[in-house]
């Protein structure tokens, strides 16, 4: 009986843990090194380069884990071809399946803690990177982590974690609206505003 009522407890104070997560971890991109989640296509560049960042606040010892994925909307599923898809951390990874559409699943993010060496506690830690060759037309491509099953931060060298709140954001690359279009538009929008 009383065995019984420690795990219940231990059940129950695993559940609080997760249901009451300490802070956030944001999982942002980078395209093609601007610094920016958004980016101006040009006619004739043959490849767009995307990375993920992972951001926790408050900033804790380090990022410990997450399992994620990786999920292009329609465009980018159709107008290019996923080339190179790099998980960035070398110990306990999986660089995640490959999908024809250009999603990668199952990807797994992890490093060992401090005290086993060979650790990054950068804050924002670079998780991945991938590389998108244009190959057909398109407007609007956009591209997002998903489905993140734990956001695990460290707490100390030892390995004791806690887990974060996971805010995402979408990563977008649009053309351009041609110069003759632009008056069109203004023009448009003042009669709306009228």
């Amino acid at each position: 009986m009383y065995t019984s009522m420690k795990q219940a407890g231990l059940i129950g104070a695993a559940c609080c843990g997760i249901a009451s997560a300490q802070g956030t971890m944001t999982y942002y991109w980078d395209i093609n090194d601007t610094g920016s989640n958004f980016y101006l296509y040009s006619q004739g560049e043959e490849v767009v380069n995307f990375k993920l960042y992972a951001l926790m606040d408050p900033e804790q010892v380090g990022f410990a884990g997450s399992i994620y994925e990786i999920r292009g909307g329609d465009e980018f599923g159709s107008a290019g071809v996923v080339t190179l898809y790099d998980n960035k951390l070398d110990s306990l990874t999986d660089d995640g399946e490959l999908q024809g559409n250009n999603d990668i699943l199952d990807i797994e993010a992890f490093q060992f803690p401090p005290f086993f060496g060979m650790f990054d506690p950068s804050n924002p830690i670079l998780l991945y990177e991938l590389d998108w060759e244009v190959t057909d037309f398109f407007m609007i491509a956009t591209l997002t982590s998903a489905n993140h099953r734990n956001n695990s931060v460290y707490t100390d060298d030892f390995g004791n974690s806690e887990e974060y709140n996971a805010i995402t954001t979408t990563a977008t690359v649009c053309i351009p609206a041609p110069a003759s279009v632009l008056p069109l538009v203004g023009l448009l929008a003042w009669r709306r505003r009228r």
